[in-house]
């Protein structure tokens, strides 16, 4: 059961995720400024991770596309 609910939880989180980006997507297309939105976040995310993993190379998360 407890796993169950776990399981719940996670999926909420990335269902609240998913749709504060797709909320995200819409308003910038809207503004016309997805492009840029878009290689800002790209951008953002490398730096980051490369900050925590120590590597140089980026791999964007498979969400975004």
């Amino acid at each position: 059961m407890e796993g169950g609910i776990y399981n719940k939880k996670l999926f909420f989180l990335y269902y609240k995720i998913i749709v504060f980006i797709l909320q995200k997507i819409i308003f910038h297309i809207k503004l016309g400024t997805y492009n840029q939105w878009f290689w800002t976040t790209l951008f953002e995310y490398c730096r980051l991770y490369n900050n925590s993993s120590g590597k140089h190379n980026c791999v964007p998360p498979i969400w975004l596309f």
